[in-house]
């Protein structure tokens, strides 16, 4: 890391996700309902004023998967993350059959599957479910992918 300010424990996990992405966003919302003892902290990095290089990681990488520091220090990434930021708000048990033998490999896909696509995939969860689109995107074009 290339923050000393990283090496300190804190009492929750960082959770570095991508609020431009309607899924995501909604996703992490839900979460915080469930979040009864503040074991998670949100970290939008696609807000403007938000600096990568305090976390160690370039935007690049960040946006490529889901990034969460346990108050421990340690990283998870993509699927391990989803996996860890459920189980800190009691609802681990819903990923339980992602970590099975032989479906380990497949949720992994999966997973980086939906981060690669998750602005085509939000966009179509916009016209199926009939919700407008976030306010920063108009014609399919988010502003905020845009900086």
């Amino acid at each position: 890391m290339k923050h000393r300010r990283l090496y300190r424990h804190f009492p929750f996990s960082v959770v570095l996700y991508d609020h431009s992405c309607v899924i995501c966003r909604q996703e992490m919302q839900r979460l915080k309902k469930f979040d009864k003892k503040e074991r998670l902290h949100l970290v939008d990095i696609s807000d403007a004023k938000f600096s990568d290089e305090f976390w160690g990681f370039s935007q690049k990488t960040l946006n490529q998967v889901l990034h969460v520091r346990c108050s421990d220090g340690q990283w998870f990434t993509g699927m391990d993350a989803v996996r860890h930021v459920y189980q800190q708000v009691g609802l681990g048990w819903l990923w339980l059959p992602s970590q099975v033998p032989g479906l380990v490999g497949m949720s992994n896909l999966l997973y980086r599957l939906f981060a690669r696509y998750r602005y085509a995939i939000s966009r179509l969860y916009l016209v199926i479910a009939g919700k407008p689109s976030h306010p920063e995107c108009r014609d399919n074009i988010c502003m905020s992918k845009l900086r």
